[in-house]
């Protein structure tokens, strides 16, 4: 399915890539697995939930196989959070830890705001991700990012993201395990809006999501796209 064939395939393509991504953490597979079920390769795995590499009939039916669905149901979902999509708050998850997505996953279905959510599992494809949306109204309202990621850690995206003059207004809420003083020092010096310490249970990480989004959604008043 192109991506480039005008503005409606656009947003079907994204769709996809966000539909195909969720159904396979819900199955808790790694895009390595699925690149093996499928009989894909690793990084066509990537490209596709980055929104980067067009999909074909073959390749979208390969995918659907391997994630125990059906090419019509991956498109209707994509169709169906394609027009969720364009009122609800666009919500970036930078973290490889399966376990934390999962608890951010049922912590946001937990919110009565509409969320929608993009989670990427390394530091490289964070960046490439925020660089290749073109449009104001593409970026994400809210960036959740973990400290400790692979190729690119969490302290060279906030810094990266900070001296950027498109994305430097969204707010960065670190989401980590650690405690360190320094760690909370170093990230504020490189203007993180807010430092959390994961909670272990569900419980307390949903209530610290849930206020996260009562702040910045709720109290705060954010710049229009």
């Amino acid at each position: 399915m192109p991506k480039k064939q005008g503005t409606t395939n656009n947003r079907l393509a994204e769709g996809l890539s966000e539909v195909i991504r969720e159904r396979r953490l819900e199955l808790g597979l790694s895009q390595s697995e699925l690149s093996n079920q499928a009989g894909l390769h690793r990084t066509y795995i990537s490209e596709v939930e980055r929104g980067t590499q067009n999909l074909t009939i073959e390749t979208l039916g390969k995918l659907a196989d391997a994630l125990g669905t059906s090419v019509l149901l991956l498109v209707e979902d994509a169709s169906q959070a394609t027009r969720y999509t364009d009122s609800a708050i666009r919500i970036l998850l930078a973290e490889d830890s399966a376990a934390d997505i999962h608890m951010v996953e049922r912590s946001l279905k937990a919110s009565k705001l509409p969320t929608v959510l993009t989670v990427l599992t390394d530091g490289r494809d964070t960046i490439d991700y925020l660089a290749q949306k073109e449009k104001s109204s593409e970026l994400p309202d809210l960036i959740l990012l973990d400290l400790h990621l692979p190729k690119k850690n969490g302290y060279e995206i906030l810094r990266e993201i900070k001296v950027d003059d498109r994305l430097k207004h969204i707010p960065v809420v670190v989401l980590t395990n650690s405690e360190s003083n320094l760690d909370v020092s170093r990230t504020y010096e490189l203007h993180a809006n807010t430092f959390i310490t994961k909670p272990v249970s569900q419980k307390k990480f949903q209530e610290a999501i849930l206020r996260v989004l009562d702040y910045w959604f709720g109290l705060a008043s954010l710049p229009q796209a």
